[in-house]
């Protein structure tokens, strides 16, 4: 991924499992608003675009297949459907996304017929754009190395950069939330608008290891 890449190769099955960043690339940075409060961005600033998506049930196949193909995997959409048994019609299986991307745990095989393990992760929540420290940290070190799957928008995108504001007294709060977006009603790369970080919405993260 131009400014922070997934590895090309791992145990010589060209599967990794973690999105690395470059040295001269910071995964966080931050400046002082104040003296109580910091303003920090974190995440990934260039990301590839992602495959258009018409049928927004789905965009959870069109964000897990780009999220396999980050980590080395030569895998088609038709892959990842096949393998949840779906036609491709524009239904979605369970009107579940969140289901759905946490069922993608387990031993999968790409095109090439290379075998990886992968591992599924629910995050917190953000919850009217606020986090604990603890919740915080899970989710800005993930997106630090990699996208992360996420649903606030009432279908799968891909949370690429956050920015949020730091203090001593309150909770984090999230001001800003950038996804790559693939349903073809909506800006390909767009903030979150505010009605969209109103609402407490899943993230799941997903790495991979080759077997």
């Amino acid at each position: 991924m131009d400014r922070r890449q997934f590895l090309s190769s791992a145990g010589g099955l060209g599967l990794v499992a973690a999105l690395v960043p470059k040295p001269v690339d910071a995964a966080v940075s931050c400046f002082s608003v104040h003296n109580a409060k910091v303003r920090c961005t974190a995440g990934i600033l260039q990301s590839p675009p992602i495959a258009a998506q018409p049928c927004r049930a789905l965009t959870w196949a069109t964000c897990l297949t780009y999220m396999l193909q980050g980590y080395g995997a030569n895998i088609s959409e038709g892959t990842v459907l096949d393998r949840y048994a779906s036609d491709g019609a524009c239904t979605d299986p369970t009107g579940d996304d969140t289901a759905l991307l946490m069922g993608a745990a387990g031993t999968w095989s790409d095109d090439y017929g290379r075998r990886f393990l992968v591992l599924t992760r629910r995050l917190p929540d953000l919850s009217a754009g606020h986090l604990s420290a603890d919740d915080a940290r899970l989710i800005i070190s993930r997106l630090a190395r990699q996208p992360v799957l996420c649903g606030a928008a009432g279908h799968t995108t891909l949370l690429t950069e956050l920015v949020y504001d730091d203090s001593m007294i309150t909770r984090l709060k999230v001001t800003e939330a950038t996804v790559r977006d693939p349903w073809t009603e909506t800006p390909q790369l767009r903030p979150l608008t505010d009605k969209e970080l109103s609402k407490p919405f899943s993230m799941v993260s997903l790495s991979i290891r080759a077997l």
